[in-house]
């Protein structure tokens, strides 16, 4: 395999430098197949009001790293409300997030591993768990409106199958109230900002009044 071969130059661990390489190699090129444009660490893909990413994090223990995604529509503000070109939208400012998650045996996130032929069977690994845990959550969130207009606040609280766009919170009733809201349907918004004040803390003041100012909407 070309990334063994890449490896085999080099008699130390593989770094993180060394881990991108392959990643460059054996599994960018696959997603930049499905439309992904981007280099190094993030890579976005937009069809008409969705914007899919893909970011590959460091661990702070610089010998492992997460392969974390997200979905985002174009007429939402950001995670945070920050104000952010679309073409260079962070995976952690979008609406909806979420880990691509390791095999057991790789507990706290994907190894850079301790030779290259480690390396190269996480990576290996890696790309198998994209394909199962990553293709369908973004197939899931691909289309607007028809990917989130069906959904209503008893979905959102758990269990239930959208618990896998990220943590349950009173965020993402935000979220979908706004998305209702764009489209049109204000009696909709309202009973996600409803739900959402329902489940918010009373400490949560700034999400509180948003949610409110939704539920008083004309």
């Amino acid at each position: 395999m070309r990334a063994v071969r890449l490896l085999r130059m080099t008699s130390l661990m593989p770094s993180r430098d060394e881990y991108l390489k392959l990643l460059q190699r054996e599994f960018f090129p696959y997603v930049r197949g499905t439309g992904f444009k981007g280099s190094r660490v993030t890579l976005r893909r937009q069809r008409g009001e969705v914007i899919h990413v893909i970011n590959v994090q460091g661990s702070s223990t610089a010998d492992r790293c997460y392969l974390n995604l997200g979905v985002h529509l174009a007429f939402l503000p950001t995670e945070g409300g920050i104000v952010v070109s679309l073409s260079k939208i962070k995976e952690y400012e979008c609406a909806f997030r979420r880990r691509v998650d390791p095999p057991s045996e790789y507990r706290f996130g994907w190894p850079y591993g301790r030779t290259p032929t480690e390396a190269t069977d996480c990576l290996s690994k890696l790309v198998a768990a994209y394909k199962t845990q990553g293709e369908p959550y973004f197939a899931r969130l691909a289309d607007y409106p028809g990917s989130f207009d069906t959904v209503s606040p008893d979905d959102l609280h758990e269990p239930s199958p959208w618990s896998t766009l990220g943590a349950t919170t009173p965020t993402l009733f935000l979220t979908f109230a706004r998305i209702a809201l764009h489209g049109g349907d204000v009696s909709r918004a309202r009973d996600f900002a409803r739900a959402g004040l329902e489940q918010a803390p009373r400490t949560a003041t700034i999400l509180h009044r948003l949610l409110q100012k939704i539920l008083d909407s004309p």
